[in-house]
């Protein structure tokens, strides 16, 4: 409120989306670079009289739907007490049976805590125990980037494979697009929204509600992923 727009920008965007059916979700960046609390000599400090303050304030506030948290950096769960704040979302928060979270509050602890879990900018296969998704953008950073030309950003039909091979293994595509300082969604990005929408149009049944499975063929259990995705992209390109 007393920098930049001068608004409590989370506020206006909480009561716009309780209009709707979405769900609320918030990012919350565990890091921050500039804060001159945030180095290892003073880690305790940051985490204890502003991280969690901030983000405890947030939740009572808002009371989130999700909670997307990022930036663990270099320190462990004992220095982000991340035990102890998932005690209290979980036990004695205002959302604590309806919250939902990622996996990143520490380091190395991605794939271990949390409700689902992530991966950025990752072509690997995955097998995981529990819900996940892949963020990335459409070029090569999130948000927008004045200085990224046309041959930066994902064509469609890379955009769209990318799509089915993580939902053919049971994930969510978190696709970021970001405003430009104007507030307006580059062309670019809205023309891809739309060749992404197009070929749903055609071949959404093989994307929507759909889960990994796995057949028993001569007694043995084949999983059915790869050939999955290969007959959701022969079913056909509108490019």
């Amino acid at each position: 409120m007393e920098i930049g727009a001068h608004r409590n920008l989370v506020e206006e965007f909480v009561k716009a989306i309780r209009k709707t059916p979405l769900k609320v979700g918030c990012y919350f960046s565990l890091r921050e670079w500039n804060n001159p609390f945030y180095t290892t000599s003073t880690m305790p400090i940051y985490v204890e009289q502003h991280l969690y303050p901030q983000l405890k304030d947030l939740i009572t506030k808002y009371k989130p739907d999700l909670i997307w948290a990022d930036g663990p950096d270099n320190y462990d769960e004992e220095i982000w007490k991340t035990k102890e704040f998932f005690a209290w979302l979980y036990s004695s928060s205002e959302v604590k049976d309806s919250v939902v979270i990622n996996d990143r509050w520490a380091k190395f602890k991605n794939g271990k805590h949390g409700d689902f879990y992530t991966s950025e900018y990752s072509s690997s296969n995955k097998k995981y125990d529990k819900p996940w998704e892949e963020c990335r953008g459409m070029g090569f950073s999130f948000g927008y980037n004045k200085l990224e030309d046309i041959e930066d950003y994902a064509v469609p039909q890379a955009l769209i494979h990318t799509l089915i091979k993580i939902v053919s293994q049971g994930g969510n595509l978190l696709l970021n697009i970001g405003p430009t300082a104007e507030g307006k969604i580059p062309p670019i990005m809205q023309e891809r929204l739309l060749q992404i929408g197009e070929w749903l149009k055609v071949n959404g049944e093989g994307i929507y509600n759909t889960r990994p499975w796995k057949r028993i063929a001569n007694g043995q259990k084949e999983n059915v992923t790869g050939s999955l995705e290969k007959n959701i992209m022969s079913a056909g390109m509108l490019f």
